[in-house]
């Protein structure tokens, strides 16, 4: 019975995580800054696993530092709940195998 109500519980956590949350990957700029991942509360047109990057693409706008720039300008504000180190291959899983 614990068990089943454990399952339960961890099930309708994760569900909740996939709804209302954003993995957003940031890759490293060209002034040498760091990237980053953020997980991140759910706005705008964020999918579950996203990057600045992959919101140009969706857009039909090629992929460059300013248009970066300008997508997380106009991402509306919402809660960063965890700042982790870039990966690379998460970045890669948003461009859906483009680059």
């Amino acid at each position: 019975m614990k068990r089943l109500l454990v399952l339960l519980v961890s099930g309708a956590l994760g569900a909740a995580f996939v709804i209302f949350c954003t993995v957003l990957v940031t890759p490293p700029g060209p002034n040498a800054t760091m990237g980053q991942i953020q997980i991140v509360e759910r706005r705008g047109p964020l999918q579950f696993l996203d990057s600045p990057d992959a919101l140009c693409q969706r857009a039909g706008r090629p992929v460059t530092p300013d248009c970066r720039s300008a997508v997380i300008a106009a991402l509306p504000p919402g809660r960063s709940y965890v700042t982790l180190p870039y990966v690379e291959f998460l970045y890669r899983q948003t461009l859906s195998g483009r680059t």
